[in-house]
């Protein structure tokens, strides 16, 4: 018989804490930068729509290969060397913005910016994947995870403060400050020890086929998110919403309100509730923006958006990490976070050219159509795959 402490293992402890606390720093020194970049483009450097969509799509190009030799060097050496090297790339790249003075060379910024964003993300989740007790797996994912809404309810409000005095230096010099606390923090963490000195670098090193089902659930769902990352603010303009930051505010009380309980149930009745909740509540956010064109429309789409991102992106992750042992973490992850980024790298385009061709309320229309596939695959090969994944022993 399991005595309470058995059954409910502790989530909180020193490595915790700091795990929690490097999230928190990378997260706003990433989300410091990107709802402002797009602005930046339009506004400062005269670029384009299509330049926005090419801009932010970029970050994801090196992030993909990236993210697989991240999470292989992550089971091959271990977690510490990997994430240490990883973030202080993630430093110094950051500290290069104020030198893009011309689109070109903010792009190739961007480009180089996913190299260290990818690794050094794929590998600070490996490193929650191990610290997180196996039994409160959907639960403690989901607090993390929640570190990263956190700051993009914070971290976007800051920056359009900083830029009502159009001071964009300071914006960036504050993005690679934040980015070195993460390092520091990632630097005192004590890493477990788990590697595989005989892991060969190879195809089948590098990805994790029995994650395929449920990441290509993420790409869909990625072709969605881009289209908020890379457009609510130029959206936000088009219908006289004066602050676009409060888009993330409320999208946070979302999360906020969403994600322990989604965390439990996932833990206690497996993926399918969850999903069954987050899937349709994406789509009723995307709707409320392409239909509701105001700023209470705006607000309810944040809200929607919140509660459905919130639920489904937790279990996604702990579905890939609970179906492997812990020395194939590090490719789980990475072959989650890959094809997410897939979906990130083609979602910006695809929705500049959806937004050039129908405007952005079309644009969020097809969204909200789009996540009909992951609805059919989530309820069909992954859940026969993946359904008893998370359930308490």
């Amino acid at each position: 018989m399991r005595t309470p402490s058995q059954s409910q293992p502790r989530l909180w402890a020193r490595n915790s804490v700091l795990a929690l606390g490097c999230t928190l720093l990378f997260w706003a020194s990433f989300y410091l930068l990107m709802p402002v970049l797009p602005l930046y483009v339009v506004q400062r450097l005269g670029g384009s729509t299509a330049q926005v969509g090419l801009l932010t799509a970029a970050v994801n190009w090196l992030s993909v290969p990236a993210r697989f030799v991240s999470g292989w060097a992550c089971d091959r050496w271990g977690r510490r060397p990997v994430q240490l090297f990883f973030l202080a790339l993630f430093c110094a790249v950051a500290l290069g913005y104020n030198l893009a003075t011309t689109f070109g060379l903010l792009l190739l910024l961007r480009l180089l910016h996913g190299l260290p964003f990818g690794g050094a993300t794929t590998a600070g989740q490996v490193v929650v994947s191990d610290i997180v007790p196996a039994a409160r797996r959907g639960e403690g994912i989901g607090y993390y995870t929640l570190a990263g809404t956190l700051t993009m309810a914070v971290a976007p409000t800051l920056a359009f403060a900083i830029l009502n005095r159009g001071d964009y230096g300071q914006l960036f010099m504050l993005a690679a400050l934040l980015a070195a606390g993460a390092l520091l923090l990632a630097w005192l963490i004590s890493h477990p020890q788990v590697r595989n000195p005989q892991a060969r670098f190879s195809l089948a090193g590098l990805f994790e086929g029995r994650v395929l089902w449920v990441s290509i659930v993420g790409l869909f769902i990625a072709l969605g998110y881009s289209a908020i990352i890379s457009f609510v603010s130029l959206y936000a303009q088009e219908v006289g919403v004066a602050n676009a930051g409060i888009f993330f505010s409320v999208y946070a009380v979302g999360v906020l309100l969403i994600r322990p309980l989604a965390g439990r149930l996932f833990d206690r009745r497996g993926p399918g509730p969850v999903m069954a909740g987050g899937l349709p509540l994406l789509a009723m956010s995307y709707l409320t923006l392409g239909l509701w064109r105001s700023e209470p429309g705006y607000l309810a789409g944040g809200l929607l958006f919140g509660l459905g991102y919130g639920a489904v992106i937790p279990v996604l992750q702990a579905m890939a990490v609970s179906v492997v042992p812990p020395e194939r973490r590090g490719a789980a992850n990475a072959t989650l976070f890959a094809v997410f980024d897939l979906g990130m790298s083609v979602g910006p385009y695809v929705n500049a050219l959806l937004a050039a061709a129908g405007g952005y309320s079309t644009m969020y229309l097809v969204a909200a159509a789009l996540l009909v596939v992951p609805a059919l695959l989530f309820y069909g090969p992954v859940l026969r795959e993946y359904g008893g994944v998370g359930r308490e022993a």
